[in-house]
């Protein structure tokens, strides 16, 4: 039963990136007009190790996807948001502790004892502006 839910969970995941990748793909209509992003991310202060960010447009068009590795992130100009307001959602990934001779699924993870409080259920939810040719950077605090 666990390692049912557990490939369910990785179909689940795996089917919201393909969803996510596919987003705003299409052969005809008018080009995006889209921005490259980059910033960084805390978390009380401490760069988030790994994470993840979901741009959703609160006026319409594509959503956008982006990794969190050491506290920073950054999306493309060819795969990046459009200029407008976005809904963002933060979640923090715990790290694992390697172990040698030991499968990857029984690595120790790394606490969340060390953080203040908890991440929320589904991660943070955030807000942010893109602007017409972004140059300076989004960054994001979360539990503060």
């Amino acid at each position: 039963m666990c390692l049912f839910a557990s490939y369910r969970s990785s179909l689940m995941s795996s089917g919201l990136l393909i969803t996510i990748a596919l987003t705003g793909c299409g052969g005809s209509g008018p080009t995006l007009d889209r921005q490259a992003i980059k910033g960084s991310v805390t978390r009380e202060g401490q760069p988030m190790d790994a994470g993840s960010l979901l741009f959703e447009p609160t006026g319409g068009g594509p959503g956008v996807a982006a990794s969190i590795v050491d506290g920073k992130y950054e999306v493309s100009k060819e795969s990046g948001p459009t200029p407008g307001s976005y809904k963002v959602k933060v979640t923090h990934n715990l790290r694992r502790v390697e172990a040698p001779d030991t499968p990857k699924k029984d690595w120790e993870v790394i606490a969340e004892d060390r953080f203040k409080a908890q991440q929320p259920v589904g991660g943070w939810n955030l807000t942010a502006d893109v602007k017409k040719d972004q140059s300076e950077p989004i960054d994001f605090k979360v539990g503060e």
